[in-house]
């Protein structure tokens, strides 16, 4: 938490001195929001971040009501691509939805570039 007091402190110092470009972290936080899969589904969100040789992996599986069935969470030391990394995070949402035997499935992930292959 104090590095994200630390940033925002710093954008608004930074935002003092340069008022013509936008900010650097927006002044308020927005939730895009979760959409509850249609009924009878379960809905996985998957997401991964890559940092210095590091990849983090999230999964989430909702129901309908939003409640949550499972999750789970892993890294690992290796060098990857967002896409990649986000692929192997889609990999891991696979193998909980089989672990669930989920027969109505939504898979959501916020990787662009993995959604449009």
């Amino acid at each position: 938490m104090m590095v994200w007091e630390k940033a925002q402190t710093l954008s608004k110092d930074f935002r003092i001195f340069d008022l013509n470009d936008p900010l650097v972290i927006p002044s308020t936080l927005k939730c895009k929001g979760w959409k509850k899969p249609l009924k009878h589904f379960i809905k996985i969100n998957v997401d991964a971040t890559v940092l210095n040789g590091c990849v983090d992996y999230g999964v989430i599986a909702r129901d309908i009501d939003g409640f949550v069935l499972t999750s789970s969470y892993s890294f690992a030391m290796k060098a990857l691509d967002a896409v990649w990394a986000e692929l192997e995070a889609l990999t891991m949402g696979l193998n909980l939805a089989s672990k669930l035997k989920v027969s109505k499935l939504i898979m959501e992930s916020d990787n662009a570039n993995l959604i449009n292959m």
